[in-house]
This record gives structure tokens, C-alpha cells and sequence, in this order.
């Protein structure tokens, strides 16, 4: 079995077997074997800090069910991200820029889009920006109108809520989303996830369109000899709803990945002169 690690930096899980079962058999899991442990270590995590290490402390049966889907959206973007065939481009041709493939996923009846890039950055300093600060992200992220953590669930895990900008000229309208994330580093590789969840907290705004997340979110994978840069992935699964045609989806979608590639850059260069300032 492979060794996955979770962690939070100077960053941030469990399966369902009824509430204190789950709780007492993962424990003693993690106790027995080294194989399968996620570990969070770090400074910039959520302020009320979740403790693994304690079955003392209340965990609703609802945070259960939000870890237990945690823990299958990281195998299930893991498996995503290990599949080599099968992938179309839809456009570019070099990492500077971004190229964007998409796959029909037969289940979900929808194609899966991923971006490949490279940036100037180390992958677990760029995981950490993504992971920690996500309610700045509107403001450097034209895309994104806004981004806010609704509640926190444990050290790698929140409920987060996002507004859409309007896409391809306007013909994809904005939407909002609520969004379960979760991140942590897998294999040397790190993982900010989301999939579509429910929360009591934001019911549907008269204002957007509701759409819904399949499992998804960016990889950051450190490059062999180059610790200053890292491979850039997203894996874009998305229901926007209401009726769109396939291709003002394709163009939408492949567009705001391009554009948020685009706008990440600036972003990495805004960060590095703080880092010398």
C-alpha cells in the first residue's frame, strides 16, 4: 500500500465505520502501520485546529460524513491523475502557456478537463497559497468573484463557498458552488481537492446558478533538480447546469483554465517580491 502523507507548512483526515468504530479503528490503523498515514504539519491552517489524536473530542456524525468524502475524493482525483490514455486536446501546445486535454468520463456522462503547466515556484510553497488563502483569491483571480471558507471540519478539510465569474464572452453565465476541499500531499506530490457537497449554511442564492463539482482541483508536483519549479494540474469536473451547448462548455471551460494559469503567474511573481521585500 502506498504511504500518503497530509501535512501543513511554517498543512492539513478518515473511512466511515459508524461514528466512534470509524474513529477508533483508523486510530489503531495509523498506530499499526506507517503505510497509509497523513500528516499535517505547519502554520497557516484553519484557526480552530482538529485533533486526529483524540476520540475524546465531539465529531458530528455530519463531519464523519464530510471526512469519509474527503478521504474518497483524494483516491479518486489520485486515480484520475494516474490515467495516461485516453485524453483529447482541446488547446495549446506548450507548458508556458498551458495545454488543456479533456476525457469523457462514461460514469458521470461529462467530459474531464486537465490543464498541464509549469511554473516558477516550489510546489509546496504554491499547495500552501492555494490551500491556506483561498478567501484572497478574487483579488488577483479575474475568474473568481469570490471564495470563502464556510466552515472548517478539521486540519485538512473545510466547506468552502465560490462565485464564478461569467465565462466565454458572457455566454456561460457566473455561478456559485459549495464545495467540500481537501488537501494534503500524496507520493512527493501535493493536492488541493474539491467535490460538490450540501451545506445547510448556503442554500441556493436567487442570484447565481447552482452548479456542481465533480472531484477535482490543482496537483503541484515538484520537478527532479529544479526545486524552484514544479508541474502545475488542474483537473477541472464540473456540472455547470442549465442548458449549455457541449461547446460553449469547451470554451468556457478551457478558457477560464487559460485565463486563471495566466493570472496565477502574475500572482507567483507578485509573491516572490514579497518573499525579497
Amino acid at each position: 500500500m502506498e504511504k500518503v502523507v497530509e501535512k501543513k507548512h511554517h498543512i492539513h483526515h478518515h473511512k466511515h465505520h459508524g461514528i466512534l468504530g470509524y474513529l477508533f479503528s483508523k486510530l489503531k490503523r495509523e498506530e499499526e502501520s506507517d503505510t497509509d498515514v497523513e500528516r499535517s504539519e505547519g502554520t497557516r491552517g484553519h484557526s480552530r485546529q482538529a485533533s486526529h489524536s483524540s476520540v475524546n473530542s465531539f465529531i458530528s456524525f455530519r463531519e464523519q460524513e464530510y471526512i469519509q468524502l474527503g478521504d474518497e475524493l483524494m483516491d479518486i482525483v489520485w486515480e484520475m491523475h494516474q490515467t495516461k490514455d485516453g485524453w483529447k486536446l482541446e488547446k495549446g501546445d506548450n507548458p508556458e502557456d498551458g495545454i488543456v486535454h479533456s476525457i469523457y468520463n462514461k460514469k458521470i456522462k461529462r467530459k474531464v478537463y486537465r490543464l498541464q503547466s509549469e511554473v516558477d515556484f516550489r510546489a509546496q510553497y504554491l499547495w500552501e497559497e492555494c490551500a491556506y488563502n483561498l478567501e484572497e483569491n478574487s483579488h488577483w483571480n479575474p475568474t473568481c468573484v469570490e471564495s470563502r471558507v464556510l466552515q472548517a471540519i478539521s486540519e485538512n478539510t473545510d466547506i468552502a463557498y465560490t462565485i464564478a465569474a461569467e465565462a466565454a464572452g458572457g455566454i456561460v453565465a457566473a455561478r456559485d458552488f459549495v464545495n467540500l476541499r481537501r488537501w494534503g500531499e500524496r507520493n512527493g506530490q501535493y493536492l488541493s481537492l474539491v467535490t460538490h457537497t450540501t451545506f445547510s449554511g448556503m442554500p441556493h442564492q436567487k442570484k447565481y446558478v447552482r452548479g456542481e463539482n465533480g472531484p477535482g482541483g490543482f496537483l503541484f508536483v515538484p520537478i527532479p533538480n529544479e526545486q524552484h519549479k514544479c508541474q502545475f494540474l488542474w483537473y477541472l469536473n464540473t456540472n455547470l447546469k442549465g442548458w449549455l451547448p457541449q461547446q460553449a462548455i469547451d470554451v468556457g471551460l478551457t478558457g477560464v483554465m487559460l485565463d486563471y494559469l495566466k493570472y496565477l503567474r502574475i500572482h507567483i511573481e507578485d509573491l516572490k517580491n514579497r518573499e525579497k521585500s
